[in-house]
């Protein structure tokens, strides 16, 4: 572990948006590497996908099964890169 139980205390990102822990799990990586990312910066690169918590059923659940990030790992890689610039 990079850091101690009461440093991941004290320094985690709290969850930034609804659908978005792979973008959440960007900044804390980053940040652990010493990169700071602004949150914002990571979901937009990681390209978060919202559910859509006020449409009819069908298409709520619909969107919860396209929520979060696709192609996972791809996906937070590339947005590693994109928020760094490289």
């Amino acid at each position: 572990m990079l850091w101690s139980f009461q440093e991941a205390v004290e320094r985690q990102t709290l969850q930034i948006g609804a659908s978005a822990c792979g973008a959440t799990a960007v900044v804390d990586v980053l940040k652990a590497l010493g990169v700071d990312v602004a949150p914002e910066e990571a979901d937009r690169c990681v390209q978060t996908r919202p559910r859509r918590n006020e449409s009819p059923l069908p298409d709520y659940l619909l969107s919860r099964s396209e929520a979060g990030v696709c192609l996972f790992p791809l996906r937070l890689s590339s947005g590693c890169q994109s928020a760094t610039d490289g």
